[in-house]
């Protein structure tokens, strides 16, 4: 069993993830949002921009975990 198995099984570990992922995309997106007001969109932007999507895609499958909720999560960036 790989660990989000084991997390996905457990409802102290999800809850405790779910808060995680939460927390990171929250920093991640600060950090875009902070080199973007900078004019910096270089690749250190796109490595941020990915991982938020990656733990979007993780905050999704732990939230459809047991019929939590459906979901397919996605950022969409706010007209300036």
């Amino acid at each position: 069993m790989n660990e989000l198995e084991q997390i996905l099984e457990d409802t102290e570990l999800r809850a405790g993830a779910i808060a995680r992922l939460l927390t990171l995309i929250e920093r991640d997106s600060d950090i875009i949002n902070r080199h973007r007001s900078i004019g910096d969109a270089g690749s250190y932007v796109q490595q941020y921009i990915d991982l938020r999507e990656a733990n979007l895609a993780t905050l999704s499958r732990l939230l459809e975990a047991k019929g939590t909720i459906r979901a397919e999560l996605h950022f969409t960036e706010q007209a300036a």
